[in-house]
């Protein structure tokens, strides 16, 4: 039996107006999935409608490569955890129910020449039936070659390799998601990148991420109700980066050391850009909290600008400045095209 390059999870719950399209991004009708060195595990975390029937159709259709699991409601890093548990890929690739992917032929043949750690791909986002183009690398390095995380620095404009931009050795994974929380991809934004050793750009846009959908944890209503579950999970991948760097000692490269660093700085500040969002007088209150947290747990926190700005709470400035970035990166999106 031909080796399993890729193993997809994905989980499922209350999504049947997307999951057919999100299977049939993945697998082409009439293709033989015998021949595919993929698997395609649908975690079914007890959706009480008619998605995971329709992942079914496709487990009949293509047995060799879709399997449907079923478990009780656990939420999205629960599914994760099982299909985590389950997974016999070299490579894992997380994808959402309601997203989609570009060209999954493309990634195989891909990761059958690499042995990187990381694979970062470029996105897509996908709304209102307009589809846009997102980079994450610009200028170095080039496509196919290999960073040494332990010699060289980080190479990307990404500052977070976020799940839709990044597909993972399976070896840089556990199962120790959050269950029945929200905003459990946030360790995603930083452990693996410390843990790996290398990291390759693969220089084509791969996860296809769907906008606008109501109910999205991204979605400003939901944010707003959910941003102590965000700041709670951030803490969460806060701590597991920075145990990792500890367990490690002495092993940690400066390279590596200060790729950590720049992870954890560069967490600390997205946080406030999130708070900065919110109505008063919660703002106020976790601006407060997260400025006291970051003190108490971030030994270099005076080298992070935001923690000294928005610590003393000028808020009409700091929304100021943020609206004028957020208009700075639109601009600069429509002007590039990324």
């Amino acid at each position: 039996m031909e080796e399993i390059i890729l193993t997809v999870i994905i989980p499922v719950y209350k999504v049947e107006e997307y999951i057919d399209a999100c299977l049939s991004s993945l697998l082409r009708s009439g293709e033989d999935d015998r021949t595919l060195p993929m698997e395609v595990l649908v975690i079914n975390d007890g959706t009480p409608d008619g998605s995971a029937d329709v992942a079914r159709r496709y487990q009949a259709k293509f047995p060799s490569v879709v399997k449907v699991i079923d478990k009780e409601n656990g939420g999205h890093g629960s599914a994760w955890n099982v299909g985590l548990a389950m997974a016999r890929g070299r490579y894992i690739l997380f994808l959402d129910s309601d997203d989609m992917v570009a060209a999954p032929g493309r990634l195989l043949d891909f990761l059958k020449k690499t042995d990187a750690d990381l694979v970062l791909t470029d996105k897509m986002e996908f709304m209102d039936g307009t589809t846009r183009a997102w980079k994450v690398r610009k200028s170095f390095p080039p496509a196919g070659k290999v960073i040494d995380l332990d010699s060289e620095p980080w190479p990307y404009d990404l500052k977070f390799p976020h799940f839709h931009t990044c597909v993972y050795k399976r070896g840089l994974l556990e199962p120790v998601f959050s269950e029945k929380t929200s905003y459990d991809d946030i360790l995603l934004f930083g452990l693996p990148a410390a843990k790996a050793r290398t990291c390759v750009y693969a220089g084509f846009p791969l996860y296809i991420y769907r906008l606008g959908r109501p109910g999205q944890t991204m979605d400003k209503a939901v944010l707003q109700a959910g941003m102590e579950k965000q700041i709670a999970q951030r803490k969460y991948m806060l701590r597991s980066v920075s145990g990792f760097a500890g367990d490690a000692g002495g092993a940690v490269s400066a390279a590596k050391a200060a790729l950590v660093k720049s992870i954890v700085k560069d967490s600390c500040k997205a946080q406030y850009y999130y708070i900065a969002g919110l109505p008063e007088p919660l703002r106020s209150r976790l601006t407060g909290q997260w400025t006291e947290y970051v003190r108490d747990n971030v030994p270099y926190w005076k080298e992070i600008a935001e923690v000294r700005l928005w610590g003393g709470k000028p808020y009409a400035v700091y929304r100021m400045l943020l609206k004028i970035r957020n208009l700075f990166i639109k601009l600069k999106r429509a002007t590039k095209g990324v």
